[in-house]
C-alpha cells in the first residue's frame, strides 16, 4: 500500500507483476529502454529459439508430468 515499505526486507529480489506503463515510466527515469518484442521473444525462448512456442513445438503447455511449462496465475483473482 502506499504507506507500506519493503525496506530491509528482499533488497536481493526482483520486481515482478509490474504494469508496462510501470516499467516504460522507469526507464524513462534511468535513462534506459524496455526491450523490443523481438528481444523479449528471444529472451524467453531461451535455448528453444527454433520452437514454435518457449516451451516448446507442441501446443500445450502442460509438460508430461502434467505441470506447467511456463508461469502462469492460478486461482480466482482477485483473491476473497
Amino acid at each position: 500500500g502506499r504507506d507500506s515499505s519493503l525496506e530491509g526486507r528482499w533488497e536481493d529480489y526482483p520486481v515482478v507483476h509490474i504494469s508496462w506503463n510501470d516499467a516504460k515510466a522507469y526507464c524513462d527515469w534511468a535513462g534506459k529502454r524496455l526491450p523490443t518484442e523481438a528481444e523479449w521473444e528471444n529472451a524467453a525462448r531461451g535455448k528453444r529459439k527454433q520452437s514454435l512456442y518457449p516451451w516448446g513445438d507442441g501446443k500445450s503447455p502442460m509438460g508430461k508430468d502434467g505441470r506447467w511449462m511456463m508461469n502462469i496465475w492460478q486461482g480466482d483473482f482477485p483473491g476473497a
